[in-house]
């Protein structure tokens, strides 16, 4: 048995939501714009989607067409490929906005993965390594020991207590109670680490302390200490093969977001179309 009532709601607002997105030509999305027209780089990317019939062959885009057949009162014994059929014929897939997001970020992909080509060289990833020093730089370190005190006032007390250098390998240093999970001394430390074992505070005045001194109280998540720098070891550049993965991802996503950017200018100029105005922050109008 047919409903006739929900089927004319559902064309009617596939053809109203199809006119309030695409400028009142609801299959304008189907072929390219004429020549003049200006569009935003994503309405660019979903025409040439449809162009390309992936609003017909997306998986995602399908059961979604469906979905929203079924859920618009749609016969429940119909089969996918039937209300596909019927929502295509309604426009749907050029009103619906998790199908236009779909198959914008197809393309998006699409154009990105023409930049992944050919894969960079040996060369190429430690010129990039070489031009982005800030990104990939061997941290500053230090080496210290550090005692914990429950209070402020229990750590002061000790002030003038302690003596004028340390040994990490002094036996009473190491058999002080540890009421902390963490050791006494401390080697090799980067200030990242710090401030995961005892909070940014603790790291941040630590870095900044007086070498070969006791420096305190330091306040950290947990209490309070006293801290002793034995030695620093300075930051560097890093070497490639500590950083393979992280600066060929790099690279290609650079890669990638050029890519994009050149096939949208030759889609452009296959349909002739202008670049839409942009705002002086970037962004489109």
């Amino acid at each position: 048995m047919t409903r006739p009532l929900p089927r004319f709601l559902l064309l009617g607002i596939a053809l109203f939501l199809a006119d309030s997105f695409l400028g009142g030509d609801a299959g304008a999305g189907r072929t390219p714009a004429p020549p003049g027209t200006q569009l935003s780089d994503d309405e660019l990317l979903f025409r040439e989607a449809l162009l390309r019939g992936y609003h017909e062959s997306d998986g995602v885009v399908r059961m979604r067409l469906a979905r929203n057949m079924r859920f618009a009162g749609a016969d429940e014994e119909r089969s996918e490929a039937d209300l596909v059929d019927e929502a295509l014929d309604l426009g749907m897939h050029e009103s619906d906005l998790v199908v236009r997001r779909r198959l914008i970020q197809k393309l998006n992909l699409l154009g990105r993965e023409r930049g992944r080509h050919p894969a960079p060289t040996e060369e190429e990833l430690q010129t990039y390594l070489d031009a982005h020093p800030e990104r990939w730089r061997r941290p500053e370190r230090v080496t210290l020991s550090q005692l914990f005190f429950r209070s402020e006032e229990a750590a002061n007390a000790t002030e003038g207590q302690l003596p004028e250098s340390v040994d990490p390998e002094d036996p009473a240093l190491r058999a002080l109670p540890h009421p902390l999970p963490i050791p006494h001394h401390l080697p090799q430390h980067a200030e990242r680490d710090l401030t995961r074992l005892l909070g940014p505070d603790f790291a941040r005045t630590a870095f900044g302390a007086t070498d070969r001194t006791w420096s305190g109280p330091i306040r950290s998540a947990y209490g309070h200490h006293w801290v002793y720098i034995h030695e620093r070891t300075p930051g560097g550049p890093i070497a490639l093969d500590a950083v393979r993965t992280e600066v060929r991802e790099s690279l290609l996503a650079e890669r990638g977001a050029q890519a994009l950017e050149t096939w949208i200018a030759e889609l452009r100029a296959r349909y002739q179309l202008p670049p839409p105005d942009r705002d002086p922050a970037g962004g489109e109008s």
